[in-house]
């Protein structure tokens, strides 16, 4: 008997580790030893409240230990509220911490283990000095925040591009107070729209995105990428060969892990990547889909990790000559729409009501 539970349970580690995923019930604890390249489910959802209370929009963990995922939930017979879930131990469990000021939270970042921020659409910047127990509307009030960026020195970068223009917004206190750089005001008829920006050294950003006619977000024209190395004071245009994004794909995020090295998601399961800081681009091979890439993360020049909105996750090891899909896209119903990679070879992938967690083997 005990020989048959052996190769019962040899079985099932056999099984999930061809297929990469483990169920949705899974809940990981300091007993189980982490297969390396499997995904581990551990939602918030599984301690007790229904997973489709949920509405996930950003994460962030400063340590494999140590971590944040906020978005918004809908309380019985109530509201859509801000929601941050606090976890200690990697996700075993999870704190769950309502916001009610606002109706959601995204694009979160934790400079320490006390200090960060998260952004409202409707209000702009929050930030919380108590590791996300409380939090606080800052002194800005900006809405249609696209994106934040964080560079080596701790400056925060946010494009807020809607409407009558593009412009940045900075912050040198962790968030404390925020200026609007009215220098980096972009105009244009076209009405540039900016869904994605990295920042790399200090006044050194990206950002990418598309024109949108008009201001109409289905009359999308080209895709559109301005770097400026002063802090938006001017911009340069990066231009891309037109074989690369044929079809005007939407441009979705943007990761550089240097100066030189960085990568662009796009729809149609579409990467490019350059390694000359942007000069030149080249489109790496994905395989076949319709899906886009939602979230890029990298630890180095050579290993990262896609998302995709199919609930893809495709891995590389050799900085995207090969690209691996770990997980099918059949195996989640929700999109998958953040990732991060920590360098302890730890790694975080967000649905819309999932948190997952790996070890990559190197």
């Amino acid at each position: 008997m005990h020989s048959f539970y052996c190769y019962l349970v040899l079985f099932f580690l056999l099984f999930f580790s061809c297929n990469k995923v483990l169920p949705t019930e899974t809940i990981i604890d300091d007993d189980i030893v982490m297969i390396p390249d499997v995904w581990y489910n551990i939602s918030p959802g599984q301690n007790g409240n229904p997973e489709d209370s949920y509405f996930f929009l950003g994460l962030y963990f400063i340590n494999s230990n140590k971590g944040w995922v906020v978005g918004r939930k809908r309380p019985e017979n109530d509201q859509n509220r801000g929601i941050v879930c606090i976890t200690e131990n990697g996700g075993e469990s999870w704190t769950e911490v309502l916001v009610p000021e606002v109706t959601d939270l995204e694009h979160v970042y934790f400079f320490n283990q006390r200090i960060g921020i998260a952004i409202n659409n409707a209000y702009g910047p929050m930030r919380t000095t108590d590791g996300g127990n409380t939090w606080q509307l800052t002194p800005i009030s900006m809405w249609a925040l696209r994106g934040i960026a964080v560079d080596e020195a701790n400056s925060v970068w946010g494009v807020r591009s809607w409407g009558e223009g593009t412009f940045l917004i900075n912050s040198n206190d962790q968030g404390a107070t925020w200026q609007v750089l009215e220098n980096s005001r972009i105009n244009d008829e076209l009405t540039p729209y900016f869904l994605a920006i990295g920042a790399l050294k200090p006044q050194n950003i990206i950002m990418a995105g598309q024109y949108q006619p008009g201001g109409f977000l289905g009359s999308r024209k080209d895709h559109l990428i301005l770097h400026t190395i002063n802090g938006g004071n001017s911009w340069e245009e990066i231009f891309l060969p037109e074989e690369l994004l044929p079809y005007g794909e939407y441009i979705d995020c943007v990761k550089f892990i240097d100066d030189l090295h960085g990568w662009i998601g796009c729809d149609y399961r579409t990467i490019i990547h350059t390694i000359d800081g942007g000069t030149t681009w080249v489109k790496q091979e994905l395989g076949i889909g319709n899906d886009s890439i939602y979230s890029i993360d990298a630890i180095d020049e050579n290993h990262a990790i896609a998302v995709t909105s199919n609930a893809a996750i495709l891995v590389t090891k050799n900085g995207g000559e090969q690209w691996e899909e770990i997980l099918a896209p059949s195996t989640l119903t929700h999109r998958l729409i953040r990732v991060q990679y920590l360098e302890s070879n730890f790694a975080y992938a967000l649905g819309q009501a999932a948190v997952l967690k790996a070890k990559i083997s190197r």
